[in-house]
């Protein structure tokens, strides 16, 4: 499991992490809305991927899966997923979230089919350049993403991968999470789409999101740099665009 995005770098060289903090630091990752809204406020399950010898007890700062909830609170306020490297088209870890007004943990919401997109999920995903072609894009770390209305019947919003694609450029992702920094407005997701896809009815409600890193099912950027924590993809906060209250609604 890795330090989120900053520390990991550190293990590479000096020059390299000084490069990726600055990078970080431009990017503006993070940042809180200015009011908190709909968002994932608590965690329903939360299932890492551990490859390289890392435990929960020597580094319990990588798996707070509370810092993935509320609104996003910049780089390092993140959880990692982690995956395996070691097998093949496989997914990593999860991390289940439920919806409601952030801060407030008893309170119950679902994300609806509205006006534009109507989730957003927010990775700690920077600008970056791939040296091997000088391509500029981000420094991808993708998960799957799924959304119930129940906590037992799950739809994944169908991820497509083109691999003949460079892993820094967002053009090759759609559907995946971990691909568009956060103060970029974080990765979109319209209902609608998922509705459709899988012949739901108009008024479906998402009241849980089930996020799973892409693993090496869906190679990453992260996937390709030398990585001594395997941490995958960092997760910041969940965000419901378009919302309605579900009192009673458990867990």
């Amino acid at each position: 499991m890795s330090p989120p995005r900053t520390g990991r770098r550190c293990c590479r060289s000096p020059a390299l992490a000084v490069a990726l903090l600055l990078a970080l630091l431009l990017a503006g990752c993070g940042g809180d809305p200015a009011t908190p809204g709909i968002m994932g406020n608590r965690v329903i399950g939360y299932a890492p991927v551990v490859a390289s010898g890392v435990t929960a007890a020597q580094w319990p700062w990588f798996f707070d899966d509370a810092l993935a909830l509320g609104p996003p609170g910049g780089t390092l306020d993140v959880v990692s997923l982690g995956y395996d490297p070691t097998q093949a088209s496989a997914l990593g870890g999860s991390l289940t979230l439920g919806l409601g007004t952030a801060g407030d943990a008893t309170a119950r919401a679902c994300a609806v089919d509205g006006p534009g997109d109507d989730l957003a999920v927010y990775e700690n995903a920077f600008v970056t350049t791939n040296p091997a072609t000088s391509l500029a894009g981000t420094y991808t770390e993708v998960a799957t993403v799924e959304v119930s209305a129940d906590n037992n019947t799950w739809y994944l919003f169908p991820p497509t991968d083109d691999t003949a694609m460079d892993p820094v450029g967002p053009a090759r992702y759609a559907n995946l999470a971990g691909v568009t920094p956060t103060d970029q407005g974080g990765d979109r997701f319209d209902l609608a789409a998922l509705i459709a896809a899988h012949g739901l009815p108009a008024d479906f409600r998402a009241c849980y999101v089930r996020l799973t890193d892409g693993g090496t099912l869906y190679p990453d950027y992260g996937n390709s740099q030398s990585d001594l924590y395997d941490s995958g993809a960092d997760i910041d906060a969940v965000e419901a665009l378009n919302s309605v209250d579900a009192p009673g609604l458990t867990p």
